[in-house]
């Protein structure tokens, strides 16, 4: 099967349709919505392979990756814990 080229035009014209059916990141009244975020320096939260408790992860004052299981499914709470 012959794979076909798409021109940069037509690629930047799809990116624009799409983001218009998802609302762009933009309220009804057209104004961007901030996306909530903790502070810079917080750590992060993920599933190991997508399922069970949450995993927190930070770096310590000598810059070492730290992971500590939350042992919560509930994110909010592993929020929580997290800072």
């Amino acid at each position: 099967m012959k794979r076909t080229r798409h021109k940069p035009e037509q690629i930047i014209a799809k990116l624009r349709e799409a983001d218009a059916l998802l609302g762009g990141g933009r309220r009804e009244d057209g104004e961007r919505m901030a996306r909530k975020r903790r502070s810079h320096r917080q750590g992060t939260l993920f599933k190991r392979h997508g399922r069970g408790a949450w995993v927190a992860q930070w770096h310590d004052h000598a810059g070492k990756r730290m992971f500590r299981s939350t042992g919560t499914t509930d994110r909010a709470a592993a929020e929580r814990i997290l800072t």
